[in-house]
């Protein structure tokens, strides 16, 4: 079962995918367990899975994931609820997860750059441009 899911961000600025109502777990995890830095250690584990077949756990700040061939259990500490789909369908999730949080990264670097470039294409004093320079490097674009 392959859907798509909006794409919503948190006041704090964390992308989520707005999931179903049966699915809503998910949004937890994804705001509160999953980032860029994590995302590939559950993809791994689901991988290792779908290939080995042997049963994984994987377990974050407030969720427990018992990762099986066919369905994975995504159980939530905080409010004690769980839901359960597929393993391929979750794997499907966290690709699209990753996709959107990588290009609203990109597009927020892109928007800050405008604003720098929009600022610097109309300076003239070396001044100015030394404090660009210290904005770029301050966001290692330079």
């Amino acid at each position: 079962m392959k859907s798509t899911y909006p794409v919503k961000v948190t006041q704090a600025g964390i992308p989520y995918l707005e999931m179903a109502e049966e699915l809503a777990i998910l949004e937890d995890f994804m705001i509160i367990d999953l980032n860029l830095t994590n995302i590939q250690e559950y993809t791994d584990k689901i991988d290792e899975v779908l290939h080995s077949g042997s049963p994984q756990e994987i377990s974050g700040n407030t969720t427990l994931l018992k990762i099986n061939k066919n369905r994975t259990i995504v159980y939530n500490f905080a409010i004690d609820q769980e839901c359960t789909l597929e393993t391929k369908e979750l794997k499907e999730i966290l690709k699209n997860y990753l996709k959107q949080s990588i290009l609203m990264t990109i597009e927020q670097d892109l928007r800050k750059k405008q604003a720098i470039y929009e600022k610097a294409k109309n300076l003239d004093d070396i001044t100015d441009f030394l404090k660009i320079r210290s904005e770029l490097q301050q966001d290692k674009i330079v």
